[in-house]
């Protein structure tokens, strides 16, 4: 991974922070706008510092996330490498785009995550709501800029230091 020691240190603070993020209770309104925090963050590093650190912490997180939410053990660690690879091995078009661009770009590997969780719900049989499972892309794919430029900045101010 690019960065040694910070860019590893970088990645696993904000992948737990997202881990927190995800895990933040929310009125019941909003609860079917939560954006997937986690998918996210290791999206970002994806495009940025792709590496073998990057597909442990993926793993990592996901195990956190079936454990907290009481899903099969496996099933959010399968969605955020498949997303995570498939980023890594588009990155090269990925950089050619614009941060919009790449926002709808990464929208549909979101989807993909949500549908890999969708697929393991049913093999597992166990239900899960749809609005909460396909709701959250929107806001996902919305807050990118955002979660993008900032964690870009830290990135930055990390390097300069």
């Amino acid at each position: 991974m690019r960065g040694g020691r910070a860019g590893v240190l970088l990645l696993v603070v904000s992948a737990t922070l997202a881990l927190l993020l995800q895990l933040l209770a929310l009125p019941d309104w909003m609860r079917s706008s939560r954006p997937y925090w986690v998918p996210m963050v290791l999206s970002y590093f994806a495009l940025t510092q792709p590496g073998g650190a990057l597909l442990v912490i993926s793993v990592l997180a996901g195990l956190a996330l079936d454990v907290v939410f009481g899903t099969a053990l496996g099933q959010h660690a399968l969605a955020n490498v498949v997303v995570v690879y498939l980023i890594a091995r588009l990155r090269t078009l990925f950089v050619l785009l614009d941060t919009w661009q790449v926002m709808f770009a990464l929208a549909p590997l979101w989807a993909l995550y949500v549908f890999v969780l969708f697929w393991l719900d049913g093999l597992t049989s166990r239900s899960a709501d749809p609005t909460l499972r396909w709701m959250p892309i929107i806001a996902t794919t919305l807050i990118w800029p955002l979660a993008y430029n900032l964690l870009k900045g830290i990135q930055r101010s990390k390097r300069e230091d």
